[in-house]
């Protein structure tokens, strides 16, 4: 294996590495659980060392998943083009914005990191009201103003 086969990362250069297509939340719980193993890990600023072959493999699996999504979303060539390209500036503009928040100390300037290519409403970026996952959780389209769901149709 020749020493260029081999490439050194953090979450966030993985995350930029991935063009914004993951999180580093996401990047991080894929470690942990073993579904991006890296070849070796240290303590310093760049943790992971991984095979770049495994690297071009995970990024084209993320661009191919992004790009089936908002192809399913959108109507025409134009749309699927100008709202993939959109998506993918603002996850890494979003990233920056949070890497740099990080070092201002300043955490109120931070924004959720989206995950794109694992996400239909963070695909073609739309804003999701309701967690899916949560099984108590309502719709925000379903409530008055009070936060109760609608015994009813309104009146």
């Amino acid at each position: 294996m020749s020493p260029h086969a081999l490439e050194k990362h953090s979450l966030a250069t993985l995350a930029r590495r991935f063009v914004g297509l993951a999180s580093r939340n996401t990047i991080h719980r894929w470690i942990t659980e073993g579904k991006l193993k890296p070849e070796m890990t240290d303590r310093t600023a760049a943790p992971y060392l991984f095979r770049r072959d495994k690297l071009d493999k995970a990024a084209a699996t993320l661009a191919a998943a992004h790009d089936s999504r908002v192809k399913r979303l959108t109507k025409t060539e134009t749309e699927f083009r100008r709202i993939r390209d959109k998506v993918r500036r603002d996850s890494l503009a979003t990233l920056e914005l949070n890497e740099s928040a990080k070092f201002s100390r300043k955490p109120g300037l931070c924004r959720r990191e989206r995950d794109p290519a694992l996400s239909d409403a963070d695909a073609v970026g739309a804003t999701q009201l309701y967690v899916e996952a949560m099984p108590n959780a309502h719709r925000v389209i379903n409530c008055s103003i009070n936060g109760k769901p609608w015994k009813g149709q309104k009146k």
